[in-house]
């Protein structure tokens, strides 16, 4: 039931606000953050690139409930942004799909955080 809500409300996605390079998430090719609303809710996408994978998390929210969370995990083939002398930019991405339970405090935690990390005002338009 929640993956069926969580794929109905992620067609019409506008982002509010997109955030670079947080300092406190430290990775070795950036971080980013986006907050973006959708036609029932809104969503947090969490991205924290290194050289040989990126990882990113998902959360989707409709007033302050957290209703979904997912965490991405891509590596990369042939030792991936670290041998690039060698495999010249040609190597493959494995996806891995983790569901994380919404309700755990761990999930629940880093939810708020990333909530924080955001403008009040685009908040906002999220809690209408």
């Amino acid at each position: 039931m929640i993956l069926m809500l969580s794929s109905s409300v992620c067609y019409a996605e506008k982002v509010l606000q997109s955030i670079d390079n947080i300092e406190l998430y430290p990775t070795t090719e950036g971080n980013q953050f986006k907050l973006s609303q959708l036609k029932q809710g809104c969503k947090i996408e969490a991205h924290f690139f290194g050289e040989i994978g990126k990882t990113q998390e998902n959360y989707i929210f409709k007033q302050q409930n957290l209703l979904y969370a997912a965490r991405y995990e891509y590596h990369y083939s042939k030792g991936g942004l670290t041998n690039l002398s060698e495999n010249k930019g040609n190597f493959k991405t494995q996806r891995q799909r983790i569901e994380l339970n919404p309700q755990s405090s761990q999930t629940i935690a880093d939810f708020q955080q990333y909530l924080a990390l955001f403008s009040p005002l685009e908040l906002k338009k999220c809690f209408r």
